[in-house]
């Protein structure tokens, strides 16, 4: 390990996360086997109602991490950029444009769009859309939605209901609907 250092190399990977967003659980267990297939050691930090992702990401750089994988940030882009500089960085979920930071995302409109496909073929026609408000991905899921209910005709019963990551958000839905 001192070796490493002394090459400026930790071999560590640090990845911030949130803790109320459950698929970064998902996401995390996917990165430790690939990481230990290419020698790397995962350092974990979380963001969280009291704790900004500034200092998760603080804490994996006191770590030395080689470089960051960060999960849905929600940054202000500058932040990104400047951190672009400093570290070998992947944002999931977000593009962070002119940033100097690697991106990484789901194929959101894709996925609303077979969703929407599969609930119009069983004969659903009122189709609501939980927006995830300005989460990583939630425009896109959310353009997807209106195109395809304007597709299918179904523009009349176009519903978005406001939310956003969160248990409480769900519960809160659920009692609208």
């Amino acid at each position: 390990a001192a070796r490493l250092l002394a090459r400026g190399r930790s071999r560590t990977l640090g990845v911030m996360f949130t803790v109320h967003q459950t698929f970064h659980s998902d996401l995390i267990e996917g990165i430790y086997p690939e990481a230990e297939r290419l020698g790397y050691d995962v350092v974990l930090s979380a963001s969280s109602q009291g704790r900004s992702e500034a200092k998760a990401v603080e804490a994996l750089l006191s770590h030395r991490c080689e470089a960051l994988i960060l999960l849905g940030p929600e940054a202000e882009p500058a932040y990104l950029e400047e951190l672009g500089h400093r570290t070998a960085t992947v944002s999931v979920s977000r593009r962070v444009p002119r940033a100097r930071v690697d991106f990484v995302h789901s194929a959101e409109g894709k996925g609303i769009r077979q969703a929407m496909d599969h609930l119009v073929e069983q004969g659903h026609r009122r189709i609501v859309h939980i927006d995830g408000g300005r989460g990583p991905g939630s425009a896109e899921r959310r353009r997807a939605y209106r195109a395809a209910m304007r597709h299918y005709g179904l523009e009349p019963e176009t519903r978005v209901i406001p939310g956003d990551h969160t248990e409480r958000s769900g519960i809160e839905t659920g009692r609208v609907l």
